[in-house]
C-alpha cells in the first residue's frame, strides 16, 4: 500500500496537472551524537518486471553520504537508515537550507553515482532473489500436486467405496458413483499435464527479469549542533 500510495505521489509529481503531496527535497535534523557533519542521502525506487511485464519486485534503496570539507564521501546503506530513523521532523534554520542548497550543485553529481553503484549490488542481489521465488514456487507447485495426486489415488484404492450396492439401491446412486469414479480417474491422468503446464507458466513469469530505477527524494540530514548554533 505505501508503494502505491508512492507511485501515485510520484506519477502526480510529473503529470504536473495534479498537486502532489510529496516533497522531493527536504532536510532533517540528526542528533549530534549520530551524526557530526551534514549528510546527504538519496532515495531511488527499484522495480523489476519479468518478460511479461508482470512486477516481481518493488522497493526503495538508499544511497549517499557525510559531506566532509565540501566533498561528499559514502555512507553505508545501513547507517543511512539509522540516521533517518532518528531525524526529527523539523526543518532546519532557513539559513542551512539555503547553505545546503547552494552546495547541491558539486554534491549531485557524486550522490549520482553513488546511487549508480547501488543499483549496480542491488541488481545482483535482486537476480538471486528472483531466482529464490522461482524455485519456491515450483516446489510449492509440485507439492500440491503430490497431494493431490496421492489423495486421489487413496480415494480410488478405497474398493468398498465403489463397490455394486444393495439390490435396492437406486440406479441414479449408481451411476452418480461410476461417475465420480471415472472422473478421479481422469483427473489422476491429468495430473501429469498440469505439472508441465504450471511449471511452464511460473517459469514465464520469472522469465528474463529487468530491472527499472527511478529517483524519488533526496534528504539532506543536519546535526543538532549545527542546526541549533545558527542565529
Amino acid at each position: 500500500m505505501c508503494l502505491r500510495l508512492l507511485r501515485a505521489e510520484l506519477w502526480a509529481t510529473a503529470r504536473k496537472a495534479e498537486k502532489a503531496r510529496l516533497h522531493r527535497v527536504t532536510a532533517r535534523i540528526v542528533p549530534s551524537d549520530m551524526l557530526r557533519v551534514p549528510a546527504v542521502v538519496g532515495h531511488l525506487r527499484v522495480v523489476l518486471t519479468g518478460a511479461e511485464g508482470t512486477r516481481l519486485h518493488e522497493e526503495v534503496v538508499l544511497a549517499g553520504g557525510t559531506i566532509e570539507s565540501g566533498k561528499l564521501v559514502r555512507a553505508q546503506e545501513e547507517n543511512l537508515r539509522a540516521l533517518l530513523a532518528v531525524s526529527a521532523a523539523e526543518l532546519p534554520p532557513d539559513q542551512v537550507t539555503r547553505h545546503l542548497a547552494e552546495m547541491w550543485p558539486s554534491l549531485s553529481g557524486t550522490l549520482t553515482g553513488f546511487l549508480e553503484h547501488r543499483q549496480t549490488t542491488r541488481r545482483r542481489s535482486l537476480t538471486k532473489l528472483i531466482a529464490e521465488r522461482q524455485d519456491e514456487e515450483l516446489a510449492a507447485m509440485t507439492a500440491i500436486l503430490d497431494e493431490l495426486e496421492q489423495s486421489i489415488r487413496l480415494v480410488l484404492d478405497d474398493t468398498p467405496r465403489w463397490e455394486q450396492g444393495s439390490f435396492f439401491e437406486l440406479d441414479t446412486e449408481r451411476q452418480q458413483l461410476r461417475t465420480d469414479h471415472q472422473a478421479l480417474k481422469e483427473r489422476l491422468a491429468s495430473i501429469p499435464a498440469t505439472r508441465v503446464q504450471e511449471e511452464a507458466a511460473i517459469m514465464r513469469h520469472y522469465e528474463k527479469p529487468r530491472s527499472r530505477w527511478f529517483p524519488v527524494a533526496v534528504t539532506f540530514l543536519v546535526p543538532a549542533s549545527i542546526a541549533k548554533g545558527v542565529r
